[in-house]
């Protein structure tokens, strides 16, 4: 497999950004500049420029007669849509760990298309398989790798010269050529799911559908993980149809169920 590029350090003004926001979070008061250029070990000047950038967009709340700061409603909302993320991830749980035991799978894994057109995590379950692997909430890959990338070729409705110059560069494996992957991506809206036979992982077969939220709206994936030789086609087809229905069940239980995740504005 291709070594991933290095971790470039972090950015120092949002890196002291988050760990202001990561105080406020933690004190349940108003908190003056000084105090928390104090705490984090940064200049006070340094300190008031950031907070009043997080004043200015929302993050913080800023009270003239005490001259400190609370947390303001963006960074509120930011939260609540973060554990409303969780709790949905919570109703789909018990439905991907079956899938995931009933075929002595690796692992199931729902996911959601961001605004950057990255698939992020939106949770994971292992399944009973001797081999496992873990992905944490939040992860991303590039939007048409792997079969959650093909059913986002097949189900977006992007035209062949969008998906021609985002597959340019993806990182597989053993990338399939773009006529076999254009092929692969017809095959996929014919069937409703999509299959990577070790092309973005090696020894790794994974199944991909979508989450149908209606409205013509592709925003969310499951995916399943199967390692070794469990890619007969009898098998494959068994396991797609479980995990279609699978997909249609959870889709009932986040968008028909009450606790619907955002569909207008994409994390």
């Amino acid at each position: 497999m291709k070594q991933p590029p290095a971790v470039k350090p972090p950015v120092p003004s949002v890196e002291r950004a988050l760990r202001i926001l990561e105080l406020m979070t933690e004190v349940d008061y108003p908190m003056g500049v000084n105090l928390i250029a104090k705490r984090l070990g940064i200049s006070p000047s340094t300190c008031f420029n950031i907070l009043k950038t997080l004043e200015l967009v929302g993050y913080l709340d800023f009270d003239e007669r005490s001259k400190a700061y609370t947390l303001g409603p963006a960074a509120v909302q930011f939260a609540t849509r973060a554990l409303e993320l969780q709790r949905s991830f919570d109703k789909a749980r018990d439905i991907m760990s079956d899938l995931a035991n009933r075929h002595g799978s690796a692992g199931c894994v729902l996911w959601r298309l961001r605004r950057d057109m990255r698939f992020m995590v939106v949770g994971h379950v292992v399944g009973r398989s001797d081999v496992s692997f873990q992905l944490d909430p939040g992860n991303t890959l590039p939007l048409l790798i792997g079969a959650s990338g093909r059913c986002a070729a097949a189900f977006l409705g992007l035209s062949t010269g969008e998906i021609a110059e985002m597959y340019d560069g993806l990182n597989w494996d053993k990338a399939p050529s773009l006529e076999t992957y254009l092929g692969q991506v017809e095959q996929t809206k014919q069937k409703g799911w999509a299959i990577d036979s070790g092309d973005f992982i090696k020894g790794i077969t994974t199944i991909a559908a979508p989450v149908d939220i209606g409205q013509n709206q592709f925003r969310f994936c499951l995916s399943i993980a199967l390692f070794g030789d469990q890619n007969d086609p009898e098998f494959i087809d068994r396991v797609a149809a479980d995990l279609i229905s699978s997909a249609e069940r959870i889709a009932e239980r986040l968008f028909l169920g009450g606790s619907k995740l955002e569909l207008t504005t994409r994390v």
